[in-house]
């Protein structure tokens, strides 16, 4: 009786690979900190210092009469994607975060005191050592950073940081970075790749389209970059998309699809150029160049970088600056 057989040999080979080592498995924690207590969730857009009030925490269901401010604990992991790659550590639980508490000195929340506490956007920045620059990262899942409040003693809070000694590098300037991706095509359904803005020449649709930079400190001379991730679908020959910034320009080439059915639906390319950046001229622009009837192009992402003055604008400051990363640097 053959079947009987192989069953028993399966399961044999099944125990002997249970009872083995097991090269991957992780270390968790030996409970959740959601495991017990009252947890209210919120939920941020960008990045910033975000402010907790009276009116707020009522709103949440929070029981505020005589809350101590030391109760107070707020939580979150950033807004990162995880890693594909199973064999990067991950935090298999939320962390607490560090906050700053303005109660007026009598250690209770009332009137018109406030929690403040600097919470990430699904978006961020990363440094690219091969290009010594920074590439930003969308979460492709979220369009929201979810943060959760617990009431409980002894929470963390914001400690006063010292002055570094020994500063050696001074600088006044840093990279401004901004960038653009709207994810409004997913091709075929499929996938992780999202696409933003849509190019053509059919009747209604837009053939050019320009994109503003945003606002910012004074504009500092030297080259600005823009990088710039695009897609494009005709037949038979290849596409191209204009890039401008006043008189500078670059043409990027997209090769053309085949029309079988197990051909690629759209090809991308990557495209990059230096300008520099006047006070002026606040835009950049992009236009399509179809290879075919019926073409259509599109905008993944557009990068741009300038260097601008550094300035407090705003209640919080954000900065980057590749230009004066290294070894035994001390920037004040």
């Amino acid at each position: 009786m053959p079947q009987p057989i192989r069953i028993s040999l399966i399961l044999m080979l099944l125990a002997g690979c249970i009872s083995g080592p097991l090269k991957a498995q992780r270390k968790y924690a030996d409970h959740s900190v959601l495991a017990s207590g009252n947890w209210y969730k919120i939920a941020v857009k960008t990045s910033g210092v975000y402010r907790l009030d009276l009116p707020l925490l009522q709103q949440l269901g929070i029981n505020t009469s005589s809350l101590a401010s030391s109760d107070i604990r707020v939580y979150g992991n950033g807004s990162s994607m995880l890693p594909e790659n199973p064999a990067v550590p991950i935090n298999d639980d939320l962390r607490e975060l560090a906050i700053s508490i303005e109660d007026g000195g009598d250690g209770v929340i009332n009137g018109s005191d406030r929690i403040l506490f600097y919470a990430q956007g699904q978006s961020h920045w990363r440094y690219d050592s091969s290009l010594n620059s920074f590439r930003h990262e969308q979460n492709l899942y979220s369009r929201e950073t979810y943060y959760f409040i617990n009431i409980l003693p002894g929470g963390k809070r914001i400690q006063t940081a010292n002055q570094p000694i020994g500063a050696t590098t001074t600088f006044t300037e840093y990279d401004d970075l901004q960038f653009r991706e709207l994810d409004t095509f997913n091709l075929l359904s499929s996938g992780k790749i999202w696409l933003g803005e849509e190019f053509s020449d059919a009747p209604g649709k837009l053939i050019s389209r320009n994109f503003s930079l945003k606002a910012r400190p004074a504009l500092v001379s030297g080259q600005s970059e823009a990088r710039v991730r695009l897609a494009a679908r005709a037949f038979g020959n290849q596409s191209s998309f204009l890039m401008t910034y006043g008189n500078s320009g670059i043409n990027i080439e997209i090769p053309a699809v085949a029309a079988g059915p197990y051909d690629q639906f759209a090809r991308s390319t990557d495209g990059f150029m230096n300008f520099s950046a006047e006070p002026g001229i606040s835009e950049i622009s992009l236009r399509f160049q179809p290879g075919s009837q019926n073409a259509q192009g599109w905008l993944d992402w557009l990068e741009i970088k300038t260097r601008r003055r550094l300035e407090m604008t705003d209640s919080a400051l954000f900065f980057r600056d590749a230009q004066n990363v290294g070894a035994e640097r001390i920037l004040k």
